[in-house]
């Protein structure tokens, strides 16, 4: 058996993966994408009778949004959609982890695209955010992407 510690083993051993900073990395194309990924199962978003007049519901999802939700055969996996999608943006962008989620919401756009929108002063405003949504009976997922522009 081969000593796991000898020079050998070290030697043919791959390069460790250094841990990810605030410089930039050289890879053009990887420093000007952020990305931000979140998955949830859809038995954690809770049970309603009523979803408009829920305190988790209110507390996390805009009227819009529970109006799109309510209208669909499976409620709860559209809202973890929109959950997913609110969490995701936080890991993309993190001005965004500290916002109440009930300013910032998933549009659904004439094209059937979504699109992610910050409320301000009553009014939504489209944030330069890329999303994709989807989900399964058991879990949701979103990812959301910005193009960072070029130090």
């Amino acid at each position: 058996p081969r000593d796991e510690t000898s020079a050998e083993h070290v030697a043919s051993a791959p390069p460790a993966v250094q841990p990810s900073s605030d410089r930039a990395s050289g890879n053009a194309a990887a420093d000007a994408l952020s990305l931000g990924v979140d998955v949830e199962l859809i038995e954690n978003m809770p049970d309603a009778d009523d979803y408009w007049t829920a305190e988790f519901y209110q507390g996390h999802f805009t009227p819009a949004e529970i109006a799109y939700c309510v209208r669909q055969e499976e409620p709860r996996a559209h809202f973890a959609a929109r959950w997913c999608a609110k969490e995701a943006l936080g890991k993309c962008d993190a001005s965004f982890l500290s916002a109440d989620p009930v300013t910032i919401q998933v549009n659904v756009i004439d094209s059937g695209r979504p699109v992610l929108e910050r409320i301000s002063n009553g009014a939504a405003h489209r944030l330069p955010f890329a999303l994709s949504l989807s989900h399964t009976r058991i879990m949701a997922v979103a990812v959301v992407a910005a193009a960072r522009a070029a130090a």
